[in-house]
């Protein structure tokens, strides 16, 4: 076959008027042991399928209305009302009025904080309230609670109140428009009744013992002391560092009767307004619980000075609760002591 395809060829070429080797033209035939393609195979590149086209629209997501702080906050944990109505809000300020109410309305501070800016849930304001205590305070929201708390730095107390009195959990009770008549612009207009659910009943619980009891002056100033209940001229003088034993009361003057130290290791005893030492009513607890642990007591409500401490299974007995303690009589051996413990 290749001699005759070869005869062929030549057979071409003659009548063409050129001659080529057999060897020359053999090479180039598609066969035998030399023999190369004529036409090189192409390479076939299979399609790659495209991609299907996915849509990377984002759904729209339901607006997100920024939560209504306004209306009346109340703190239930105490025997006395304690208030923060919140009546101007946006989304970057509260406006709100602070009302701390001393059992019966005998003393009301209050205090208002206007622009105050919003941090994510956290409110952080200063203050100067009725009764001329200064410090910060934040409010920190989180549902229907708002936990609220005071850093004061100025006290004016000498038995008067103030709105620091009232730090802790509060609760929404009532929307502005459940206070149609509520006035930010007039500190009168808040009265028990824009309270929803206060009330103001006498506590039944008493003190488990009413004389006997060591406690120090909360306060950082001196106190004075008088002869008698109804005296007026001064008899003497206890200091903020004099350890008190509180030995009864006079109801009428709402004094108590207290045995001081004086010089020459000596002790005296005399009259002193009960609201120095106590804010509540005399022989009135507000709580009485049993310790399950070991709680340290101070000698103030500042945590600086320890007192002693209460001791598991001790039952203590809540009179007050101040700027984030609560004060507390409980047993020690040989009577009890007045303290403060932290909230």
């Amino acid at each position: 076959m290749k001699r005759l395809i070869a005869l062929t060829l030549t057979l071409v070429v003659t009548l063409c008027g050129c001659s080529f080797d057999l060897d020359d033209l053999t090479k180039y035939l598609p066969f035998g042991n030399n023999s190369v393609p004529l036409i090189e195979p192409i390479e076939t590149v299979p399609e790659t399928p495209s991609e299907p086209v996915v849509d990377v629209t984002p759904e729209p997501q339901p607006e997100v209305s920024a939560p209504d702080y306004t209306g009346l906050w109340e703190h239930k944990e105490y025997p006395d009302p304690y208030g923060i109505v919140i009546y101007e809000a946006s989304d970057t300020h509260l406006s709100f009025d602070i009302t701390a109410v001393r059992g019966n309305y005998s003393q009301i501070a209050t205090c208002k904080v206007e622009n105050a800016p919003i941090n994510g849930n956290t409110v952080n304001f200063s203050f100067t309230d009725s009764f001329g205590n200064a410090g910060t305070g934040s409010l920190v929201f989180s549902g229907n609670e708002m936990t609220v708390t005071y850093h004061t730095f100025e006290r004016l107390l000498d038995g008067n109140w103030g709105i620091d009195a009232g730090s802790g959990r509060y609760t929404k009770t009532k929307e502005m428009a459940e206070m149609p008549n509520y006035n930010p612009d007039d500190y009168e207009s808040f009265s028990s009744d824009d309270f929803a659910t206060y009330e103001d009943t006498p506590s039944t619980i008493t003190w488990p013992a009413t004389n006997g009891i060591k406690t120090y002056l909360p306060g950082n100033s001196n106190v004075v002391v008088y002869e008698s209940p109804t005296s007026t001229k001064k008899y003497g003088e206890i200091f903020t560092t004099d350890v008190v034993t509180i030995c009864g009361h006079d109801a009428a003057s709402n004094r108590l009767i207290v045995n001081y130290p004086i010089a020459g290791g000596k002790t005296k005893t005399g009259y002193i307004d009960a609201e120095k030492i106590i804010s509540c009513d005399f022989n009135v607890a507000v709580d009485v619980w049993e310790a399950t642990h070991q709680i340290t007591t101070y000698t103030r409500f500042d945590g600086k000075t320890e007192f002693g401490y209460i001791s598991p299974g001790d039952t203590v007995y809540t009179l007050d609760v101040w700027a984030g303690y609560k004060q507390v009589i409980y047993p020690v051996s040989g009577g009890y002591k007045l303290a403060w413990i932290l909230e």
